[in-house]
């Protein structure tokens, strides 16, 4: 098993770049999948490459809005959300 599979750190960042049509949220809630933990213990069939983020959703608020993602109306400051993403995605 490697090494890095057994650690898990918890590290808050500062404010990210984000760009006009991006919306920056705040995390209060992270999930992590069963796939996940698999990984982590290094019993996947395809493991990434470190460093290695679990979880591919989250819930929380929205912290910022990129100046052009808060023309569609639907989404303002301190609004909860739900976000997600596929394996992969940027």
């Amino acid at each position: 098993m490697q090494k890095w599979l057994l650690l898990v750190q918890i590290q808050s960042l500062f404010h990210p770049r984000y760009f006009s049509l991006q919306v920056l949220v705040r995390v209060i809630y992270a999930g992590v999948n069963p796939v996940e933990t698999y990984i982590r213990e290094g019993q996947y069939s395809r493991l990434p490459d470190p460093p290695y983020v679990p979880g591919s959703d989250a819930s929380g608020y929205v912290e910022a809005l990129g100046a052009r993602a808060g023309l569609n109306k639907r989404l303002r400051v301190g609004q909860r959300v739900f976000v997600t993403h596929r394996q992969g995605s940027k």
